[in-house]
């Protein structure tokens, strides 16, 4: 996504919360489907360009290094104000 290109994965781990709408989901073990969505985006430019600049807009917004320090920090502070109940 970074990359400003378009994503298909599988629907196993936590993956597909990640890719959201910026890309393809298809059912793990299904080769078909997985076929059936790499020629969805090569056969259909607006949706390739439209899920690629979307992707690319997720991880300058929500999947960077500052977003992470937060999250981690904020794991930790609420572990902390836990533990001290």
């Amino acid at each position: 996504m970074a990359c400003k290109k378009p994503v298909v994965t599988t629907d196993g781990g936590a993956i597909p919360e990640v890719i959201s709408d910026c890309g393809l989901v298809v059912e793990a073990g299904n080769s078909d489907e997985l076929k059936i969505g790499i020629l969805k985006l090569i056969n259909n430019e607006s949706l390739k360009e439209e899920m690629a600049e979307k992707g690319y807009q997720r991880v300058l917004e929500a999947l960077n290094w500052r977003r992470a320090a937060e999250s981690v920090t904020e794991i930790y502070e609420n572990t902390i104000k836990d533990f001290q109940k």
